[in-house]
């Protein structure tokens, strides 16, 4: 495996390409002889960018995206296919994001990398900040916090779940569209707005308080809530399925159901995206950040580092 390399998105997107545009929708296709491909295909409305992509490159890259837009909208990232990681630096955030998952983020910050698998599949979609918070309902606890950190101009990042089939029918809908005119735009609104309903009725419903959380979903979110918290602690599952009154069979069937991952496996990749983090930053020790994310032995930390990005922590 390649080291990972480090490019600007206008870099990428500045070699050889090709266009094409239907009414609202712009297709772009860029070739690059180094690195591989992207496809990009957009659809914009007054108050909604969609962008779905599609990356087909020789190695995993690091993209340095700046979007003076940014501060003013609120993001919905879904990922459809392999790993992606976004890095805010201005806010020290670490934002993975597996395979038929979602967040929603909001970014006081214009800039931000992001980390992409060889082969991945994206749709982001962009709110205007203002447009989103009017859609927010009072009633609802969980929107109601929601909208008051929007008024804050605070960060936020809201979600790491679940893709349902529902939501890629939805996804599917926004870039099948059989109108023209005003009706596509009204159809294209509609398809975005019924997405994100759905997400909100998702994301309302796995954020009750830990009383009211008794399904076996919840359950398993919980467990990954966890997880993300803990990643640098000596975890076992014996210890794990005992904090959440379950067996060890239970949890690792029921974590690879839901995540599409080991329980190790998330572990590793959690210490390991946060050791990119730390080294990016330049302010750390390869053994201070060793022993940070959990390993007694900085020989053991290289090896894994170097096995899941190409090359090793003291390359930096």
């Amino acid at each position: 495996m390649n080291p990972l390399k480090t490019l600007s998105y206008e870099d990428l997107l500045a070699e050889q390409q090709t266009l094409t545009t239907a009414e609202g929708l712009i297709h772009q296709v860029h070739q690059h002889p180094t690195w591989g491909s992207l496809e990009l295909k957009s659809i914009k409305t007054e108050s909604i960018d969609i962008n779905y992509y599609t990356g087909m490159f020789a190695d995993e890259l690091s993209i340095n995206f700046v979007d003076e837009k940014l501060p003013n909208v609120v993001n919905v990232c879904i990922s459809l296919e392999g790993h992606t990681a976004a890095y805010s630096k201005n806010h020290n955030w670490l934002l993975p994001l597996s395979a038929n998952r979602y967040h929603h983020v909001f970014l006081n910050d214009d800039a931000f990398d992001l980390h992409v698998a060889k082969k991945f599949q994206d749709v982001h979609i962009q709110f205007e900040a203002g447009y989103f918070k009017d859609l927010l309902c009072d009633e609802n606890p969980w929107m109601n916090q929601l909208k008051e950190s929007l008024d804050k101009h605070e960060a936020i990042l809201k979600g790491d779940a679940v893709l349902t089939y529902e939501m890629t029918q939805i996804i599917q809908g926004l870039f099948n569209n059989p109108l023209s005119g005003q009706l596509k735009r009204i159809y294209t609104e509609a398809k975005a707005l019924e997405l994100l309903a759905t997400q909100m009725k998702q994301l309302s419903e796995l954020n009750v308080s830990p009383k009211e959380k008794s399904s076996e979903r919840d359950l398993f979110f919980a467990i990954h809530d966890f997880l993300k918290q803990n990643f640098s602690k000596d975890l076992s599952l014996a210890m794990i399925a005992k904090a959440f009154g379950i067996n060890e069979f239970k949890l690792k069937k029921g974590y690879k159901q839901y995540f599409n991952s080991t329980v190790f496996d998330s572990i590793l990749e959690l210490r390991m995206l946060r050791a990119y983090q730390l080294l990016q930053s330049g302010e750390h020790l390869v053994h201070e950040i060793s022993h940070e994310i959990g390993y007694k032995s900085p020989n053991h930390f290289a090896t894994a580092f170097k096995r899941r990005f190409g090359k090793s922590p003291s390359a930096f």
